[in-house]
């Protein structure tokens, strides 16, 4: 809805840290029929005249694994939401690196630090909004 009302209010670029697809990395079952509903919901978008990219924001594997376990010492309440699962960090990870046909464009954020990383997804946005 919001980004309908943007559309609406003639705002040029909407950038969000989450997309619909990201549920489709999560769910235990299904997700092959979930792909097929979250891509149609683009899909009216687009008939809308909304414009929508994806940019995968993303590490090895085991930068992220990393990333997690400090997170998870430091927010504990996290757990509930499978994190510390490695099984399903496997699953969302492929899903992720098997769906590279979603992605408009990719960050790799495994060596980068913070500054780097934001000053490449700057100039992503900025080539993608042109």
């Amino acid at each position: 809805d919001a980004v309908i009302q943007a559309h609406k209010d003639r705002k040029k670029v909407v950038i969000t840290d989450r997309s619909p697809i990201d549920t489709c990395a999560y769910v235990a079952r299904g997700t092959d029929e979930l792909r097929r509903l979250v891509t149609m919901s683009f899909e009216n978008l687009e008939d809308m005249g909304i414009e929508v990219k994806h940019v995968l924001v993303t590490a090895s594997f085991h930068a992220l694994q990393n990333r997690i376990r400090d997170r998870l010492t430091r927010e504990s309440v996290r757990a509930k939401y499978n994190e510390d699962n490695l099984d399903h960090a496997k699953n969302a990870y492929s899903f992720y690196e098997s769906s590279a046909e979603l992605w408009h464009s990719r960050v790799d954020t495994t060596s980068a630090d913070l500054d780097e990383a934001v000053s490449e997804c700057r100039q992503i946005i900025n080539s993608l909004a042109s």
